[in-house]
């Protein structure tokens, strides 16, 4: 064996796209995924704006992930006036990657009805890239069995385009094991949308490729149920992409890596996503972020000033609260994270100030 095989074999690699919908979880599942706070959390939506890249290595093996900001249309965009980022960046996420993961809100009604528009296309743009379905959430889901009609309803009941009907199989998907595909039988039948059409070539695009009627695709190879918040199934799909990254001669990144963050861009996460989760409806949407201050003592102690900035004299009182109530909150909460994430002690002050004149 020469000494190219032998690189070929020691170090593999996988990269990996996370899209959705907007407040799917993906920023979640990458904490989890990394075991490191490494993108901003918050409950409200467009809390990523641009694609996060994060490196999980284990072994020979090394996870890419591209963590990029929920789909939308360009409606949307236009309507709530965003930034173009949101179109530009899952499709540039997809365009690097080896491998695009698809994540729903499974609690969701609309999105556990049907895929995402804009991930339908990325989808259909990419069918030559292997993709998987994740249903994240499933804690906020009481009867499990909805996991089988979910997963069903998405995929239509395909896997690789085939169609799954094997009791055994798809009860692989409620114990969140990867579904993999297998040859039809008539053990089980899945009653598939009646409003379908019965002429099957209608639900093809012009293309031939995979089913893009109502939010249906018949081309993931593998279905994962997860919940990403309580840390549920995210060690059983973190070990099927491991056993899914391919043969390199390199890494990209070295063993160590985690992150491009520094440490201040962690901080900002962990604060930006405070203020996303307790700030009033557009106002943290609004919030400049200026550090006066941001030092590390001789006893790895920080001590963080930070001016947060909106531009209505209005908005101070909302971002400050009821008695000082909510930038407290944010404030001392943000201080824990930070000081568990970085592992040192933390002093941080915030001021609330306004650029209206």
């Amino acid at each position: 064996m020469n000494q190219h095989s032998i690189m070929e074999v020691t170090k593999r690699l996988l990269k990996v796209a996370l899209i959705g919908a907007p407040n799917a979880g993906k920023s979640t599942l990458l904490n989890r995924l990394v075991m490191s706070d490494i993108s901003c959390v918050s409950n409200k939506v467009h809390t990523t704006r641009q694609n996060i890249l994060a490196a999980y290595t284990e072994g020979d093996t090394q996870l890419e992930f591209y963590d990029s900001p929920g789909t939308v249309t360009r409606e949307h965009l236009l309507k709530h006036r965003l930034e173009e980022s949101l179109i530009t960046e899952p499709k540039a996420a997809v365009e690097r990657c080896d491998l695009i993961a698809v994540l729903v809100d499974a609690s969701n009604p609309r999105e556990r009805r049907k895929i995402n528009k804009g991930v339908l296309r990325m989808l259909q743009d990419h069918e030559d890239r292997e993709s998987i379905l994740i249903m994240n959430k499933i804690d906020l889901i009481k009867e499990k069995r909805q996991l089988l009609d979910i997963g069903t309803r998405l995929t239509g009941g395909y896997i690789e385009n085939k169609l799954v009907l094997e009791d055994p199989v798809l009860l692989d998907l409620l114990r969140r094991k990867p579904l993999q595909s297998q040859k039809p039988t008539s053990k089980y039948v899945i009653e598939l949308d009646k409003d379908r059409p019965d002429d099957e070539s209608s639900l093809q695009d012009q293309s031939g490729g995979a089913d893009f009627y109502e939010g249906v695709y018949r081309n993931f190879s593998r279905v994962f149920s997860i919940s990403a918040k309580e840390d549920d199934g995210i060690d059983n799909l973190r070990e099927a992409l491991l056993g899914m990254a391919k043969p390199v001669a390199q890494w990209p990144h070295g063993p160590e890596f985690l992150s491009p963050c520094n440490s201040k861009d962690l901080v900002n996460s962990i604060i930006r996503g405070k203020v996303m989760d307790y700030a009033e409806k557009q106002v943290p949407y609004l919030v400049k972020y200026n550090y006066r201050q941001y030092m590390f003592d001789e006893m790895n102690s920080l001590f963080i000033d930070l001016q947060l900035k909106v531009p209505k004299k209005y908005m101070v009182g909302k971002l400050l609260g009821q008695n000082g109530v909510t930038i407290f909150r944010i404030t001392n909460e943000s201080r824990e994270k930070i000081s568990t994430t970085l592992g040192c002690d933390v002093k941080l002050r915030i001021e609330v100030t306004s650029t209206e004149k």
